[in-house]
């Protein structure tokens, strides 16, 4: 009988390394579509660094893999390679070429192991964004803001979130002040009202959506985030 999926983690994760070879290999198209999904083209063993990048995530996934987290194993493993990526392209200068959601890694009929398609949609979106939402949250936090705060002081006029918004991407640009803000958890306001010719009362109003909307820009680590903000954006600038 030919040991589970959770029977090779645990003897990889023990030291094993013919359980580890024989995960990797079982699950070669798995990484192979989730890295080409994410750079928007295809990749191929071998010539792609970006698949180097990927099957060191894999590893680390089988490392860090525990079941008490409620996931299964792929949803984390995807989790992995996709944070792996997007610290690679962020290192190299290079841009994600294309959201790909989540979901259609495990419903693409194209990509069966053991004859069976990846069906986790709903988990893997869950657990994704679960964990951004807590490590925003946490970060937040830092600057002496909540979640609660931050919605009751968010603006309401479409003209307002925009201007803050790109606001937030002009000093998203300038590493010297972005260092300074997450480092300090804190505004330079005086420096950020003369460098972008702004009202002081307007920064000090939003104050804590123009930090949040900071920390998201700035962090690799707030994909699904950035990608949902700019997709109400791009709705708003649409209608």
């Amino acid at each position: 009988m030919k040991p589970s999926m959770e029977q090779l983690i645990e003897r990889a994760k023990s030291g094993d390394e013919t359980a580890r070879s024989d995960l990797i290999q079982k699950y070669k198209p798995f990484i192979l579509k989730v890295s080409a999904s994410f750079c928007g083209r295809s990749l191929s063993w071998g010539n792609d660094e970006e698949l180097s990048i990927a099957l060191m995530a894999f590893n680390e996934a089988i490392d860090n893999f525990d079941h008490s987290m409620g996931s299964s194993f792929l949803s984390y493993a995807y989790l992995v390679i996709n944070r792996r990526l997007t610290d690679y392209m962020r290192k190299e200068g290079k841009n994600r070429r294309r959201f790909i959601p989540a979901g259609d890694i495990f419903t693409d009929p194209c990509l069966e192991i053991e004859g069976k398609g990846f069906n986790d949609e709903r988990e893997l979106e869950k657990i994704m964004w679960k964990e951004e939402m807590l490590l925003f949250c946490r970060t937040i936090e830092d600057f002496g803001i909540t979640l609660k705060e931050l919605a009751a002081s968010s603006p309401k006029h479409q003209r307002v979130r925009r201007k803050i918004a790109d606001i937030a991407k002009k000093i998203s640009s300038d590493s010297k002040l972005t260092c300074y803000i997450l480092q300090n958890r804190r505004l330079p306001i005086k420096e950020i009202v003369s460098k972008f010719k702004l009202q002081r009362k307007f920064v000090e109003t939003w104050r804590r959506y123009l930090i949040a909307l900071i920390i998201i820009e700035a962090g690799p680590q707030f994909t699904l985030i950035k990608e949902y903000i700019n997709s109400l954006f791009k709705g708003e600038n649409e209608q």
